[in-house]
């Protein structure tokens, strides 16, 4: 092949880094492209990175208690900044607060499952925080601007604030986003996701002083949990202090409803009647206890397999059928079976049958 001259290469390397660039802003706006007539996700919003809203007090790192204290106690390390998931955490230029971490949700936004930047602090600036803390701790609060927002100006459908919020904080009512500041917790997915440019139409305004929600005790969250129950529900499910499911029916049926739903993990479960068929399903799913008024014999050797803890207010020889005749179907076809995920298949065949 005739030899190409340097300026030609040059062209065609540029011409490749073009192409390449055009890629990555395609993947970029993927999300933002209109999925049919009816629901955009953004518009045709262009791929720049957003300005820096005015937030008068800055999101501090979960943890952080108060602006005061934090600032402090930190020494500006930056090792919360280099370890976060998330890839929010900037360091501060200012000169009273220099190095010190703040939250830019530009590139990320506060994952609610991480504890990872309390785990790294040396100087305790963050106070450490369980997993199941994390959700409590409200950082701030979301701020919509309506005369930003790409309903109002483009009149375009976009709904990336309602979908990515992890708390389920923003809602459409009457066409437009309304936030809930109780259940909004400060995250910034909203402001990270939201395509209006030159500013975000949603942004994130920082709290002083962080505001740590105590989850609802045991204690209660069994009384609430028992008045579903007296109130018509079959199974309860919940997590973390919350009530993630409620099922009502007959049988088997709404527990295992519940566990394909993957509501029974890590989660304190009530049901009216557990046997060894319904232990099972309770094991399957990943429970952490559970609570019943009527227990069978047996039902806590398959939950105990699993190091799931069974309290009961009664326990009897046999659960019965709807009619009281005979024995229940479910606990006939769990019988001299052991092995919770062997028990779940019998169970499924026979309820086809």
């Amino acid at each position: 092949p005739p030899k190409r001259s340097a300026a030609e290469g040059a062209g065609e390397a540029a011409v490749g880094r073009r192409e390449v660039l055009k890629g990555v802003a395609a993947l970029a706006v993927a999300e933002k492209l209109p999925v049919d007539d009816k629901l955009t996700d953004g518009g045709f919003s262009p791929v720049s990175p957003p300005g820096v809203p005015d937030r008068g007090c800055a999101v501090l790192p979960p943890g952080a208690a108060d602006a005061r204290s934090f600032g402090l106690k930190c020494v500006g390390c930056q090792l919360c900044v280099s370890n976060c998931p998330g890839g929010c955490l900037e360091p501060s230029a200012g000169f009273r607060d220099f190095g010190q971490p703040y939250m830019s949700f530009r590139r990320g936004y506060c994952i609610t499952d991480c504890v990872r930047c309390g785990e790294v602090c040396p100087e305790r600036a963050l106070n450490p925080l369980q997993r199941e803390q994390r959700l409590n701790v409200h950082m701030g609060y979301a701020v919509w601007k309506k005369d930003l927002c790409v309903r109002t100006v483009n009149g375009d459908r976009c709904t990336a604030c309602v979908r990515k919020c992890p708390v389920q904080a923003i809602h459409l009512v009457k066409g437009f986003p309304v936030v809930d500041r109780d259940k909004c917790v400060g995250c910034g997915a909203c402001e990270h996701v939201c395509p209006a440019r030159p500013m975000p139409a949603i942004y994130v305004k920082g709290l002083s002083e962080q505001r740590v929600v105590n989850p609802i005790s045991e204690v209660d969250l069994l009384a609430e949990m028992r008045s579903r129950i007296e109130g018509g529900a079959a199974a309860v499910a919940a997590r973390d202090g919350v009530i993630v499911g409620v099922e009502e029916g007959r049988g088997i049926g709404p527990l295992l409803r519940l566990m394909d739903a993957g509501k029974l993990r890590r989660a304190v479960v009530m049901d009216k009647v557990v046997g060894r068929a319904a232990a099972a399903v309770c094991a399957c799913g990943g429970a952490r206890k559970v609570h019943t008024m009527l227990a069978a014999k047996g039902a806590a050797d398959i939950l105990s397999q699993r190091g799931i803890e069974l309290t009961a207010e009664k326990t009897v020889d046999m659960i019965l059928n709807n009619d009281k005749t005979g024995g229940c179907p479910m606990e006939k076809a769990v019988a001299g079976l052991d092995q919770p995920e062997i028990m779940i298949e019998s169970i499924r065949k026979a309820m086809k049958r």
